[in-house]
């Protein structure tokens, strides 16, 4: 009987991940609906979460970053916390998508290295930005796919 070898190519990756709280603290001035009887906020409905994954090639020419947030609702305005900094495009592509609340975005730290956002028609153009980087073309428009079908998950409970 005759054996047939079939080499399956294979790829090795760097792999990280990582998951942060983000909630604010209790007793942070909170007065973020009309009819709320304190001024601060008096516990945690849920926890503010954001995820990370990283994959990078071992000679390190190539990297992917994925990233999973939390929403949160404030009534008719949701506020949304992403690491790295976005170009304002996501706040201004989350707004048309739902015109009907008001969106806030904010970068917040982590310990992420240095994460510009930038829109893919961006890249290649010596753009500052770019150089330190580790995100590849077509992050943000993955980003601001995820953070609204979040947004829709958020909004409809």
């Amino acid at each position: 009987m005759k054996t047939t070898r079939v080499h399956t190519p294979t790829s090795c990756v760097h792999f990280g991940a990582g998951r942060r709280d983000i909630t604010p603290p209790v007793g942070i001035y909170a007065r973020i609906r009309g009819a709320a009887s304190e001024d601060r906020a008096t516990g945690v409905h849920r926890p503010l979460l954001a995820e990370a994954l990283v994959f990078e090639s071992v000679d390190a020419s190539q990297r992917a970053l994925r990233i999973q947030l939390d929403c949160v609702d404030l009534g008719d305005a949701v506020f949304v916390s992403v690491p790295g900094e976005p170009y304002s495009v996501l706040q201004a592509e989350l707004q048309a998508r739902f015109p009907y609340i008001v969106v806030m975005v904010s970068p917040h730290s982590s310990n992420l290295q240095v994460a510009y956002l930038l829109p893919r028609d961006r890249y290649g153009l010596g753009l500052y930005q770019e150089k330190p980087s580790p995100l590849a073309p077509g992050c943000l428009e993955v980003l601001i796919e995820d953070v609204g079908q979040r947004l829709e998950q958020v909004l409809t409970l």
